[in-house]
This record gives structure tokens, C-alpha cells and sequence, in this order.
């Protein structure tokens, strides 16, 4: 009985969600019950055209695994992905950047590099501030 009341205290949070930004949830602490974790969850920051410059989504993260520094270029017409590494010269690591066109991959390409600094710092610091990262993103 008592997996049945987490099992449905789980699908009821998103009621209690009172803040989306940039992929991060935030819930609503007087709402939600005292065992369900609270802290904006954001395991990846999800950005936009608005945050990029690019007409695609952009995850980042911070270190997570044994892979290396990475974002993930999201196509959501064809619901396709591909990662990519932080580095003076990105390269795909995995996925296929045909999902996007020639144009939009060169503009990935040039973010990477003028983020290149803020995006490592954010990926060797998952204690950095969600928004000390949006705020040090620059646009293309």
C-alpha cells in the first residue's frame, strides 16, 4: 500500500510545479510532501532560440558519467539527437548532425566555441548556479 501512495504522490507533483525555466523544474514547497526532494531539478538545461541564437534546442549539463564534456543538439520536428564535444574545435561524438541543416550545424559549431569556457566551467561545477550559467551564455 504505501508504494501505491508514493506511486501516486509521484505522478501528483506536477501540480506543484510553479516554475519551468530553461528545462528546470521548481516545485512548490508548502504543496508538496516533505519526503520528495524540492531543489529545482535540472539535470540538463534545455536552451532555446532565445538563450542560443539557434533555431534548434541546446542540452547542457554538468559531469555526469564517465563520458567528457558534451552538449546534445535536439531536433524536435524529427524527434532526433546528436551530442557534441566542448572544445576549441567541437566534433560530433555520437547521433547524426544531418538532423540539422549545414547552416545550423556551422552555428553550433561557432556557440560552442564563444561558450566554450562558461559550458566546461558549468560541466566541472554541478554546483554552479543554473542561472549563473544562463546568464553567462552568449548568443550568436
Amino acid at each position: 500500500m504505501e508504494h501505491i501512495k508514493k506511486f501516486d504522490e509521484f505522478h501528483n507533483i506536477e501540480k506543484n510545479v510553479v516554475d519551468v525555466n530553461e528545462g528546470c523544474l521548481a516545485l512548490n514547497h508548502d504543496e508538496t510532501p516533505s519526503h520528495i526532494h524540492t531543489e529545482p531539478l535540472c539535470e540538463m538545461a534545455n536552451l532555446s532560440q532565445r538563450r542560443t541564437g539557434i533555431n534548434t534546442r541546446i542540452y547542457v549539463s554538468s559531469k555526469e558519467g564517465q563520458h567528457g564534456p558534451r552538449i546534445k543538439v535536439y531536433n524536435s520536428s524529427n524527434d532526433e539527437s546528436f551530442s557534441m564535444s566542448i572544445e576549441d574545435s567541437p566534433k560530433v561524438l555520437i547521433g547524426n548532425p544531418n538532423i540539422v541543416s549545414t547552416k545550423i550545424f556551422k552555428q553550433i559549431i561557432k556557440w560552442v566555441q564563444i561558450n566554450k569556457n562558461i559550458l566546461l566551467y558549468y560541466w566541472q561545477h554541478s554546483d554552479m548556479d543554473i542561472d549563473d550559467l544562463l546568464d553567462g551564455i552568449k548568443k550568436i
